[in-house]
């Protein structure tokens, strides 16, 4: 094909050459040149008829003009557009005709020599520049029949028989490949997917779903997937970016697929340079339902009911007991592509290699911490219940909590609620009271009570100044949370889910689209998600409608207290006398977290005097904590201990 591709080149610059010493006589007998460079006498009819004649025997589609002609149903006077601009470009000599043609010293051809050169009409140029096969000089000073032309790299590429994708593509479009096992796809999207129609099919759903393995079943063409969250921010360069990812869809002959879309799906340059430029159906995945100008064919998609998430486990885990069968099954949703990765990578271990739920977690964890480790970081906590003190109401609220996530399935699917709830079958809890109360110690302590890993957020890494960036990121974190059941924990949460405002700028209306957008994903959420705050009135009210559980964790009274100085002490730390705990929760009024910290450094001005830890110690520890906290510690009992 590149032998072939650069012969047909060779004698089109020559056909290119032969249309520009035309173009240079012409302009000269006018009066429009000074003088032009030396050319041969060539005709260009008969040279592009002894390409066509000689040159190319085969059936046209099987050269690189012939594919884009076809593609994209290109006129004869297109495609020689495209050889023109093609050819000044590839061939070096041609750059001292164009230059004469130009009278600028420029390198290029304006609007005005291509439609004087081939015939070729306005809406011609605009049409290929549409389809991403030339670029057209964008500068709004220059008069429109002076602006420069020039064909794309990835045309010139194909038309010198260079192979392989568009560089600018790869790693926004993947090829996706059918899956090893047969899915049932509802008959109505197989016909949206099959139809000769422009419509824009659009499957709602979880990232836990089996969405992308519906689309690929359905289609009869490839498909390509294209992950939004990896399109620039900057509108300039998403332009470009879906131009070439629509120009290469259609150069080999595949449908895109456009997933997680729920941002795109809003911008009109989506509409515009992909929607407008396609034939047939264009696929795309998102949360919530979106309207378009194209029309829309919209599908429900749902995560895989019990039944089938257990047949998809036994098949790819054929020689586990049943135990981990079922666990596996009430834990985990996953889509049916990623029960058989897991399935692989646990056979490829070997037949002797025992299958346990441990090693099914351990693959999702490693998946987890690639996806997350931009966004959010894994968490173990060494403390026990035993550490934690709270009200029995509270505490009642944590195991109700545990209750929702071991039981889900058999609440939601055994016993049919799933039908009355709708939307919204993920656990998610509030954590609300003041510092210090023990608000992420109880995210941990419910994370290993469940089995389940905990990812604490940063916050900083997920607010981005940049529009919708934010919501980006908090896609890629909910999605991947999801579908590997791991619980998700946002502290100081009011930061981020904090009430809307009155649009007074456009920063207003743009935190408003965030807080938005979260109320509509954590509504559509089937994961595990904890928010904390020192700050309940600051949240969003419509958050809190949503909350599975809220529980709000009050200061320690003094009973409480005392307990928490006695919790605090391990059995193993060397204590000499009788130490005051009642005394200390009495003058000290303070949360469990600075005890803590109270407790931790009486055992350090210990250490330092080489004593064990003494009365005086745990009074003096406790008397430069509250002063910390900004209080007077000097009176009462604290006088007479520290003095």
């Amino acid at each position: 094909m590149q032998s072939l591709a650069a012969t047909i080149l060779h004698v089109r610059s020559l056909w290119s050459q032969a249309l520009l010493a035309r173009e240079l006589a012409h302009g000269r007998e006018q009066g429009y040149f000074d003088g032009e460079p030396s050319t041969e006498a060539v005709d260009p009819v008969m040279l592009r008829d002894h390409i066509v004649a000689d040159l190319d025997p085969r059936p046209s589609e099987t050269t690189p003009m012939g594919q884009i002609a076809a593609r994209f149903g290109l006129t004869d006077i297109e495609e020689d557009t495209l050889w023109l601009l093609a050819c000044c470009e590839h061939a070096p000599h041609l750059v001292r005709f164009v230059e004469h043609i130009a009278s600028t010293g420029m390198h290029q051809l304006s609007v005005h020599h291509v439609q004087r050169i081939v015939g070729a009409t306005s809406n011609m140029l605009d049409r290929l520049a549409r389809f991403g096969l030339i670029e057209i000089e964008s500068d709004p000073r220059a008069p429109v029949h002076r602006r420069k032309l020039r064909v794309t790299d990835r045309v010139l590429g194909l038309l010198r028989g260079e192979g392989g994708p568009d560089p600018m593509v790869v790693g926004l479009a993947t090829p996706l490949t059918r899956p090893a096992h047969a899915i049932d796809v509802p008959p109505a999207l197989v016909a949206a997917a099959r139809t000769a129609e422009d419509v824009l099919v659009l499957l709602v759903g979880p990232e836990s779903s089996d969405r992308d393995e519906w689309i690929v079943a359905a289609s009869a063409a490839p498909v390509l997937r294209v992950t939004c969250a990896r399109l620039s921010e900057d509108a300039a360069c998403r332009t470009r970016e879906l131009q070439a990812i629509a120009r290469e869809a259609r150069l080999v002959g595949a449908r895109l697929l456009f997933s997680g879309a729920d941002r795109l799906l809003a911008d009109a340059i989506f509409d515009r340079v992909v929607l407008a430029t396609t034939i047939g159906p264009v696929f795309a995945t998102a949360i919530a339902s979106h309207t378009s100008e194209r029309p829309t064919i919209v599908h429900a998609v749902s995560t895989p009911d019990g039944a089938t998430r257990r047949q998809l486990w036994q098949r790819e885990l054929s020689n586990a007991p049943s135990e981990v069968i079922d666990a596996c099954t009430d834990r985990y949703r996953l889509p049916t592509r990623l029960v058989a990765d897991v399935g692989r990578s646990l056979r490829a271990r070997g037949d002797d290699v025992e299958v346990t739920v441990a090693a099914v977690q351990e693959l999702l964890r490693h998946r987890l911490d690639q996806r997350l480790s931009g966004f959010a970081k894994r968490v173990e906590w060494k403390q026990t219940w035993d550490d934690l003190v709270l009200p029995p109401d509270q505490f009642d609220l944590l195991i109700e909590f545990v209750a929702r996530v071991r039981h889900r399935q058999r609440v939601i699917e055994t016993w049919g609620f799933g039908s009355k709830v709708g939307k919204g079958i993920g656990t998610t809890a509030l954590f609300s009271g003041p510092p210090g109360t023990g608000k992420t110690m109880i995210a941990g302590l419910l994370a290993r009570e469940l089995g389940l890993d905990l990812y604490q957020v940063d916050l900083s890494k997920i607010v981005s100044k940049y529009i919708g960036e934010t919501e980006q990121r908090l896609a890629e974190l909910f999605d991947a949370a999801e579908y590997g059941q791991a619980i998700i924990l946002f502290d100081e949460a009011d930061s981020l889910f904090g009430k809307r405002t009155e649009v007074r700028s456009s920063n207003d209306r743009y935190a408003n689209l965030e807080t938005n957008y979260l109320l509509q994903r954590l509504e559509a959420f089937e994961g595990i998600c904890i928010l904390t705050t020192n700050h309940e009135t600051a949240v969003d009210v419509a958050f809190l409608r949503r909350l599975s559980v809220h529980v709000r964790i009050p200061m320690p009274d003094e009973d409480h207290r005392e307990k928490l100085w006695r919790a605090m002490l391990p059995e193993e730390a060397e204590v000499e006398g009788e130490i005051d705990f009642a005394d200390l929760a009495r003058e000290f009024i303070m949360s469990g977290g600075y005890i803590k910290n109270a407790v931790v450094r009486a055992a350090y001005l210990a250490v330092a005097e080489e004593s064990p830890i003494l009365n005086a110690h745990f009074w003096r520890a406790a008397r430069a904590e509250y002063e910390g906290m900004g209080k007077v510690a000097f009176h009462g009992a604290a006088r007479r201990q520290v003095g």
